[in-house]
């Protein structure tokens, strides 16, 4: 099988709203005891913003039930040479499907005329908008 005949599933708006919904009565009790969560944080080593956004994921599957977090960071290796990493890899329990997901975080800070999705800079200095 070539890589473009692969099937993959782009998440929309609805998927992220299905989630929210289903989890409401959960974040509710997050809200009210949130110290495994918060201890969690606390031994996180890697202060970056998005190792905090993989991070609340992971929770989210770990506790999750609609699917299992099978994998986090896993490296893809080959003939010692490290090729990639993959984000996250979950089960869907109801269809057994895995899916990998890759998460990213980054902000862009405006200089100049913002209408210019050029002068909108990020983490690094060549990173654009």
């Amino acid at each position: 099988m070539r890589i473009d005949d692969a099937p993959c599933r782009w998440f929309d708006d609805a998927w992220y709203r299905q989630l929210r919904q289903q989890a409401d009565a959960w974040l509710q009790q997050l809200d009210a005891e949130a110290s495994g969560l918060c201890e969690l944080i606390a031994q996180e080593r890697d202060q970056r913003l998005g190792r905090y956004f993989e991070l609340l994921w992971a929770f989210w599957f770990d506790h999750s039930t609609d699917y299992d977090l099978v994998a986090q960071n896993l490296q893809i290796q080959h003939e010692g040479r490290t090729l990639g990493e993959l984000d996250m890899v979950v089960r869907e329990r109801a269809s057994g499907r895995t899916l990998h997901i890759e998460l990213a975080m980054k902000f862009y800070l405006g200089e100049g005329d913002t209408r210019d999705p050029g002068n909108w800079v990020g983490p690094n200095r060549r990173d654009r908008l």
